[in-house]
């Protein structure tokens, strides 16, 4: 669930209506749902901050401008996010 929220690979009306037919539970829809619009959202702003800013400056807009830490940071965090359901399944399967 958390991976569907944080990458857009599939239309929304598609992601909140897969869940019920699938039989994800009520806890794990919500808690998918809020964790991943909270923090996808962080991401894409910081990122879409970065680059507003560029766009704002009247500059050119290449790659020295595209590497301020804004931009950086957002694509790091939206590489983290991208990374935990791995990470989460690595550990969960550790433990079982």
């Amino acid at each position: 669930m958390l991976v569907l929220r944080l990458i857009p690979v599939f239309p929304l009306r598609a992601v909140n209506l897969a869940p019920a037919f699938l039989g994800v539970g009520l806890r794990t829809y919500v808690l998918g749902t809020v964790i991943g619009i909270i923090m996808g959202t962080v991401v894409y702003a910081l990122a879409g901050a970065g680059i507003g800013g560029i766009v704002d400056s009247g500059g050119d807009v290449g790659p020295a401008e595209l590497l301020t830490p804004r931009i950086i940071g957002g694509l790091v965090g939206l590489a983290i996010l991208s990374l935990l359901p791995v990470v989460y399944k690595r550990l969960r399967t550790r433990k079982g």
